[in-house]
C-alpha cells in the first residue's frame, strides 16, 4: 500500500510550464511578478542544432525576430546612402 500524499514545499509550485519558448517564457514571467511560483521545463538548454530552440524559442532566436531585427537595419542603412528601395527574399 503507498502512502498518503503529503506536500513537500520544495517542490510546490503555482505553475509549471512546459517549454521555454517565447509563450512559455511570458506565461512564467508575468506569473511570478504577480506573485506565483513557478516552474518552467525546456529541454533545450544551449541554442544550436538540432532543435535551435533553447530559452526564448526558435522565433525569438533564429526565426522571425532576427530576420526582422536585419532587414530593419537594412533598411536603415540603405535609406542613409539614398537608396529608397531594398530587395529581400
Amino acid at each position: 500500500m503507498s502512502k498518503p500524499y503529503t506536500p513537500d514545499p520544495n517542490f510546490d509550485y503555482d505553475l509549471v510550464v512546459l517549454g521555454g519558448g517565447s509563450g512559455g517564457v511570458r506565461a512564467s514571467r508575468i506569473s511570478a511578478v504577480h506573485g506565483a511560483k513557478v516552474l518552467l521545463i525546456e529541454g533545450q538548454i544551449e541554442h544550436g542544432p538540432p532543435g535551435y530552440s533553447a530559452i526564448g524559442g526558435t522565433c525569438v532566436n533564429v526565426g522571425c525576430v532576427p530576420k526582422k531585427t536585419h532587414g530593419i537595419c537594412i533598411s536603415i542603412s540603405c535609406r542613409r546612402r539614398g537608396i529608397e528601395r531594398v530587395w529581400m527574399e
